[in-house]
């Protein structure tokens, strides 16, 4: 209600962390939406959230290790309807204030992970692949801490139609087609 009367966003959900000592019960991810779900995580909140909502989960190594989730999830993606990749390094930047270092960590992440990507999903043309990519939060420099300003959102793959936007950052981001997503 407060947020609200200040014409912020209203919550729409709670995640508590460390509450409890069993995980909940919750309907399969797969069996809800009559899909395949996998995810390649290394951190416990993501590795938790793979088992409650009952996705396989797959080694992803170290955090900065981007081309062992590339090569693991080059590995799975044929099994698999959908798989979710979580990569923990440019918020560990933001939470440090360190924006040329959090540059560094996205353009690394490019290199050793997108283009991985990128060359391994080349040689299997059989398979209708599209990529979603975007973070779960926005955590800037100059805060040093999650905040909820808007993240950008990148949908590509067979069928997906262009648009005007050419980079993957905020500001580009408001000119894209699938506009402002809410919730």
């Amino acid at each position: 209600i407060q947020r609200k009367e200040k014409n912020l966003l209203a919550i729409n959900c709670i995640l508590l962390r460390d509450a409890g000592n069993r995980y909940p019960h919750l309907q399969s991810i797969n069996d809800k939406y009559n899909l395949n779900f996998a995810s390649v995580v290394d951190m416990p909140v993501e590795i938790g959230i793979s088992r409650i909502l009952g996705m396989k989960s797959y080694n992803a190594g170290l955090p900065d290790e981007y081309e062992l989730k590339a090569a693991e999830l080059l590995k799975i993606i044929d099994n698999h309807d959908i798989v979710y990749v979580h990569i923990k390094g440019p918020d560990e930047f933001g939470h440090d204030g360190n924006a040329k270092g959090k540059k560094r960590n996205i353009d690394e992440i490019d290199k050793r992970f997108f283009r991985k990507i990128i060359e391994g999903t080349n040689t299997k043309k059989d398979l209708e692949i599209n990529f979603i990519i975007s973070g779960d939060h926005s955590t800037p420099c100059i805060k040093k801490a999650h905040t909820d300003d808007p993240i950008p959102i990148i949908v590509s793959g067979a069928g997906i139609n262009k648009d005007a936007t050419f980079r993957f950052t905020e500001s580009k981001s408001k000119r894209g087609s699938l506009g402002r997503i809410y919730g």
